[in-house]
């Protein structure tokens, strides 16, 4: 931004080439911004979220696509002044319907925990509490979901990675979560069949990317680490 504060840009992108001038999506400029997600349909409608410290401290905001441009009457408080701060935020929407559900971390209990809120057309519906209230630093959730809301969400607990189902965007009752590895930080891809691929990794690899061309099988990550290498 020119200036002491880091702001959202974006700019459409058709056929792989940039279109048309850059623009912003946050209604207030003077704030700073970080961790941005987006998550687009093939229609180009979907929404786009980020952290945004206007009131103070680090909430979540978010802003309605359509046709690839910002759309509705601006951006929207979605972690809605939780105290504490909320951080890294995951988006994952159904954009012919505006619902979906952001996954972030919170850290009103002192200690991080993980976050969502449902959106309903495009508007804040529940917040849900996802990851349990304990010692540990819970980090680093992702999100995954198909048009019906089914899927999984993974996050960082330690050196662990756990997941928990979600059904219609509402996920399982904390104490269903589940241990997917023992090391690393979370990711997770999606295959055309709506089974899921959860990437994990240690050291290097400790950020991996999501490849789409990683099947939905279970491999250990020591391999994931030398194909990425």
């Amino acid at each position: 931004n020119g200036g002491s504060n880091d702001i959202i840009f974006a700019r459409r992108i058709v056929n792989y080439v940039p279109v048309g001038p850059e623009f912003t999506l946050a209604s207030n400029l003077s704030s700073t911004h970080r961790y941005p997600d987006v998550k687009i349909d093939g229609g180009g409608d979907g929404m786009v979220v980020w952290a945004d410290d206007r009131t103070g401290e680090f909430e979540i905001f978010g802003r309605k696509i359509i046709d690839l441009v910002p759309a509705g009457a601006g951006d929207f408080n979605i972690s809605a002044n939780a105290a504490g701060g909320q951080f890294r935020p995951k988006v994952s929407i159904d954009g012919s319907s505006g619902n979906g559900l952001v996954v972030y971390e919170d850290n009103r209990f002192g200690n991080n925990a993980i976050f969502g809120r449902q959106i309903v057309s495009f508007a804040n519906g529940s917040e849900l509490q996802i990851s349990p209230s304990d010692a540990n630093f819970h980090r680093e959730p992702s999100i995954e979901l198909d048009i019906n809301g089914t899927g999984l969400i993974t996050w960082a607990s330690g050196t662990n990675i756990y997941a928990i189902r979600v059904n219609s965007f509402t996920p399982f009752a904390q104490g269903l979560e589940f241990l997917v590895s023992d090391s690393g930080a979370p990711g997770l891809d999606r295959r055309s069949d709506a089974s899921l691929f959860a990437l994990h990794g240690e050291g290097l690899c400790r950020q991996p990317r999501i490849r789409s061309q990683l099947r939905a099988r279970v491999r250990d990550h020591r391999r994931v680490c030398r194909r990425r290498r």
